[in-house]
């Protein structure tokens, strides 16, 4: 049961790091090709590299992490079988424990963005649609 989402694991794994790893060679193979191109450019050349990097290790760390939790399940099957005990162990799920780090997972991913990468000062800030409450129909009435 646990076999496939390990092994869709480990495609994924192996998918982010050989979709980073070429992407830092294209990039370094077009800085030695153009390199009159790269100077023109306010930040240096690896920058899109980095930038590449920081999005592609968030994926990558929750993919490591639900890997060792599999990794985990699947050591106590083998125990379990091991010592004859068929019926394993009766756990209780705590969806708050998972919400609680996914959402701080997003949250640490945001402030990343904004307070390090400083997407909002940027091309891809300036394309997100920024609404406040009246510009979609509340407003104060008195207050």
């Amino acid at each position: 049961m646990l076999k496939k989402p390990d092994g869709i694991l480990n495609i994924s794994i192996s998918s982010l790091m050989g979709a980073f790893v070429g992407h830092a060679i294209y990039v370094y193979l077009d800085y030695r090709t153009y390199p009159g191109l790269y100077d023109m450019q306010w930040a240096p050349w690896y920058t899109g590299i980095l930038y590449y990097g920081i999005f592609t290790i968030v994926p990558l760390i929750i993919a490591v992490i639900i890997k060792l939790f599999i990794w985990r399940k699947l050591k106590q099957k083998k125990e379990e079988v091991k010592s004859g005990n068929r019926m394993g162990r009766n756990i209780k799920s705590r969806p708050d424990h998972l919400c609680i780090a996914i959402f701080t997972l997003c949250l640490s991913v945001r402030f990343v963005e904004y307070f390090l990468i400083e997407t909002d000062k940027t091309a891809i800030g300036e394309n997100v649609l920024h609404l406040s409450w009246s510009d979609i129909g509340f407003h104060r009435n008195g207050l």
